[in-house]
């Protein structure tokens, strides 16, 4: 224990952060620029951007509706595969895409699959630690997502820099898929069999 941080298995403790992390560099260097994107590539007034980001957000509204459902019906680590698996094709069709409505569309959809999934893994990931770890791995979770957001945000200046707006974004989406298939990968090698032994543990009881 040091500075009020308790990690009693490190193994584990990593492996519970470092696919948020991966995706957080991934989510860092695109979606806090997807206006930029969204404005550049199809040449959007301010009201029309702001259309297409109102309608995004009904992404949210779906995932808390469906959150719950999905972790009492498949358990949570099959949940996030799941959600963050399906996620991926759509951010290929947001990145690749010449075709307005399909790219709202993808942002709608990738939008709501990856917030059905952050919740689900976070309560997953408290209930493999011990009552005295959970606020070390809490804030451990979230300073990992912090700068990983600094790591993607510095990416993207840089590819902006040297390759411009196309070849920028282009090499922005392909890392982000990369990086969010590695990390949706790591939860299935990782933590299957613990959610299955959880999952049955939760059938049996009810």
């Amino acid at each position: 224990m040091s500075l009020g941080i308790t990690i009693r298995d490190r193994r584990r403790f990593t492996k519970l952060v470092f696919p948020g992390f991966l995706i957080s560099i991934g989510a860092g260097q695109v979606i806090p620029f997807l206006n930029l994107f969204v404005q550049g590539k199809f040449g959007l007034d301010l009201t029309q951007l702001n259309a297409v980001f109102a309608l995004t957000s009904l992404g949210t509204v779906l995932a808390i509706l469906v959150q719950p459902w999905l972790a009492r019906r498949f358990g949570q680590i099959t949940s996030v595969v799941l959600v963050q698996g399906l996620s991926i094709p759509f951010l290929v069709v947001l990145g690749f895409s010449p075709i307005l409505w399909t790219v709202i569309t993808a942002m709608m959809v990738r939008n709501s699959l990856m917030n059905a999934g952050n919740p689900i893994f976070n309560a997953f990931a408290m209930e493999q630690v011990t009552p005295v770890e959970r606020a070390s791995l809490s804030a451990s979770m979230s300073v990992l997502w912090q700068i990983g957001w600094v790591i993607g945000g510095t990416w993207y200046a840089v590819l902006q820099a040297t390759l411009g707006f196309t070849g920028g974004y282009t090499v922005n989406f392909i890392t982000i898929i990369v990086l969010y298939s590695t990390a949706t990968a790591l939860y299935w090698i990782w933590f299957r069999e613990a959610d299955r032994r959880a999952l049955a543990a939760r059938t049996a009881a009810a």
